[in-house]
């Protein structure tokens, strides 16, 4: 297999693992759980399977001043608005919002906040990509009625991912570094707060649906 082989199988793959997070999502966006909860199984779930890799083979200091922020946006603040997103939208609405805005958003803030410059090919990739979004959401733009708020915070969980990727790369984070920040920090900072403050909708009878939220989520914030 050349790498051009390879490099079809891969993003095949990514596209798989997109559409299977996206569906999972929404699923836990109409089922009892809330999006609170979701976010709570998806990164403790995350943390259970990244610690012990962490502590026994690849450590490194976690109180790194620079991997706070980037847990907090890249991981509490994502997820909290793209799940609150899956409760309000449809998961086709999520496929294109989400996917399609986060090359728009990093293109533009790596400009402005790195520096970096992109080839014309890019923007005019990043321009046809816009389009296309802007041409599904028409009849939605032209009608006062056919936007909600899970719209927008579905575009604010892209915002965070672009944001928590140009930060990363600025600050020359590795990706490792990066996992265990977004599955760790995030768990220790959330997950108090969730248990004494926010509301949960957990129970017994929805046993099935927490165990694949934590199996799909888990697996996906580990290796995404």
């Amino acid at each position: 297999m050349n790498n051009m082989q390879k490099g079809y199988c891969y993003a095949l793959t990514a596209a798989v693992i997109w559409t299977g997070f996206i569906l999972i999502s929404r699923l836990g966006g109409i089922i009892e759980l809330g999006a609170f909860d979701v976010t709570a199984i998806r990164y403790i779930t995350c943390s259970a399977i990244v610690l012990p890799i962490w502590w026994f083979k690849f450590r490194f200091n976690l109180l790194n001043i620079k991997l706070i922020p980037c847990g907090l946006i890249g991981g509490l603040a994502y997820a909290l608005c793209i799940f609150q997103g899956f409760q309000l939208v449809g998961a086709s609405h999520a496929a294109v919002l989400l996917p399609g805005l986060m090359p728009l958003f990093i293109m533009v803030l790596a400009f402005l906040i790195n520096g970096e410059y992109s080839s014309v090919e890019k923007w005019l990739g990043i321009v046809v990509i816009t389009l296309g979004i802007f041409t599904l959401f028409w009849p939605m733009l032209s009608n006062s009625q056919g936007l909600s708020i899970g719209h927008l915070y579905l575009v604010a969980g892209a915002l965070c991912w672009a944001v928590f990727s140009v930060l990363i790369k600025g600050w020359e984070i590795s990706p490792w570094q990066a996992k265990v920040s977004l599955a760790v920090i995030t768990c220790v900072l959330y997950l108090p707060f969730y248990i004494a403050f926010l509301p949960k909708k957990l129970s017994m009878a929805i046993l099935p649906d927490i165990a694949l939220q934590a199996f799909y989520q888990g697996f996906m914030a580990t290796i995404v």
